[in-house]
């Protein structure tokens, strides 16, 4: 005897069902790569939201050493003239004094612990410049480190009781005039406002 063949019409796929699986399978591709990409956006902001947060707290901590070390010295300029402030702000740059407390670990540099500091605004930044020498010769090196980026603007403010002013001049002869608190503010491109108070202890 001959064994039978039976062909079934049921066997495969259809044209219909091949792109209906296509269709679908487009849909979830679609979907997993927005939410991958919503992913990856999300994860980027917070990074950089975080980057930002740690780039202010590094510069609250700088200032607020700064303003915790700032001594009554009269200074020289790089010509050997007398400088007759022993802090100045809101004139040429933000601020700039003179401090104590320099680190110089294990004494292995030969200079002293003073530092004149300077604070400015350049270039959208906050920056800190500090002089290799508290009375600078013409070839003195500066330090240049930027405390704050991405910025709009930057205004200082100085509090002497309740008298506030965005100028200030303390010449030597009254040193002990050093105002009591120094306000900080910096506006972002992003429009967000940080607005940070700091007590001078002369």
């Amino acid at each position: 005897m001959r064994a039978q063949t039976v062909i079934s019409d049921e066997s495969g796929f259809t044209l219909v069902e091949v792109l209906i699986a296509l269709f679908i399978f487009a849909l979830i591709s679609t979907g997993s790569l927005m939410a991958l990409g919503t992913a990856l956006t999300g994860q980027a902001q917070i990074k950089a939201k975080l980057d930002t947060i740690s780039e202010i707290e590094l510069a609250r901590a700088i200032i607020r050493s700064d303003m915790a070390q700032v001594i009554a010295r009269p200074n020289r300029d790089a010509l050997g003239g007398a400088e007759p402030w022993v802090m100045r702000g809101g004139v040429e740059g933000l601020l700039s004094f003179t401090r104590t407390g320099r680190d110089n670990p294990g004494g292995l540099s030969p200079r002293g612990d003073i530092e004149r500091v300077r604070y400015l605004f350049s270039d959208g930044a906050l920056v800190r410049e500090a002089l290799s020498h508290e009375n600078p010769a013409p070839q003195s090196t500066t330090q240049r480190r930027v405390l704050l980026s991405g910025l709009a603007d930057v205004d200082i403010r100085f509090h002497t009781g309740e008298t506030v002013t965005r100028v200030l001049e303390v010449p030597v002869h009254r040193a002990l005039s050093v105002p009591d608190m120094i306000t900080l503010v910096a506006i972002f491109e992003t429009g967000e406002r940080l607005e940070q108070y700091f007590e001078l202890r002369l």
